[in-house]
C-alpha cells in the first residue's frame, strides 16, 4: 500500500518516485556452505546496511528470497541510481560476519526505475514499477552482477 500512496502523492505534484529492487549474487552458494543460519544472518546485515544509507521516510523491504526493494520519495532516475549504487559499493566493501565467526564478502546486483508519470496513478502503475525494476535487476545479473542497471522509462 506505500507504493500506492507515494505514487498517489506524486501525481499530485511535480516529483518522482523510485524503486530500486536488488539481491545478493550467488546467495544460494552462502546457504550452502554456511548454512540457512549464515544465510539468515547475512539477509539481515545486508539489509541493515542497506537500511543504514537511506533516508528518514525511505522505505526498505525484504520482497523475497534473497531480494529486497526500496522505495524512494521525490527522486528521478538519477537519484535512484546513486543510492542504488551507494548501497551496492556499502555491500562490496566490507565483509559480513558469520554466526561461529567465519567472514564473507558479498556483492549485490541492482535494478533501478522511475515511476512513468501519468495522471492519476493506479494499481497497475505501481506493479509496473516493481515490474521494471525486477526487470533491471535480471538484466544487471546478466550483464556480470554486482551492478546497477536503470530500466528505460
Amino acid at each position: 500500500d506505500r507504493i500506492n500512496q507515494e505514487l498517489s502523492k506524486a501525481s499530485r505534484s511535480d516529483w518522482s518516485v523510485c524503486c530500486i529492487a536488488f539481491d545478493i549474487d550467488f546467495f544460494k552458494h552462502v546457504n550452502d556452505t554456511f548454512g540457512y543460519a549464515a544465510g539468515d544472518s547475512l539477509l539481515f546485515q545486508v539489509g541493515q546496511r542497506a537500511e543504514d544509507l537511506l533516508r528518514s521516510g525511505e522505505l526498505l523491504a525484504r520482497t523475497g528470497g534473497e531480494e529486497f526493494s526500496v522505495l524512494l520519495s521525490d527522486a528521478p532516475m538519477k537519484v535512484g541510481k546513486v543510492v542504488a549504487e551507494r548501497i551496492r559499493r556499502s555491500v562490496e566493501k566490507e565483509p559480513f560476519e558469520l554466526p561461529g565467526g567465519e567472514s564473507i564478502q558479498v556483492t549485490i546486483s541492482c535494478g533501478v526505475a522511475q515511476a512513468r508519470k501519468q495522471v492519476g496513478y493506479t494499481k497497475s502503475a505501481a506493479d509496473d514499477l516493481i515490474d521494471r525494476s525486477a526487470k533491471a535487476l535480471s538484466d544487471a545479473k546478466a550483464l556480470g552482477r554486482n551492478r546497477v542497471v536503470a530500466a528505460s522509462l
